[in-house]
């Protein structure tokens, strides 16, 4: 039996709330200053759900990536973007630096995502 376009429409608006629900939960543990891994195990979570949190976050506004990293990674990672869709692969490899991550990287290019939708 088929679903109704009604009732498709009905679960997704709740899949989608559902979603930002989760990642505004992960905000507010974050305000309240609790650490990434410290959020992934009161929210029973993978750390890199938190990371994949953040990124949404700052590419809707609702976060600040210099709250999430030092001003130094941040400046680092912009200058190895060519544009907002650069790969993280790429940009990767064009850091070479091992102590730079792929979800610092994804941070920071949703920032650069933001500032691209203002400009249109």
């Amino acid at each position: 039996m088929e679903k109704s376009t009604k009732e498709t429409n009905y679960n997704k608006k709740v899949k989608s709330s559902n979603i930002q629900f989760s990642i505004h939960k992960t905000l507010y543990l974050f305000k309240k200053g609790l650490s990434i891994k410290e959020i992934a195990e009161k929210r029973e979570i993978k750390e890199g759900t938190v990371w994949e949190h953040f990124a949404k976050l700052i590419e809707y506004n609702q976060l600040n990536v210099f709250q999430t990293l030092p001003k130094n990674k941040v400046f680092k990672i912009i200058h190895n973007i060519k544009n907002k869709d650069d790969k993280l692969k790429e940009i990767k490899e064009r850091l070479n630096d091992d102590k730079i991550s792929y979800d610092e990287i994804n941070c920071v290019l949703a920032m650069v995502k933001l500032k691209s939708k203002r400009k249109n």
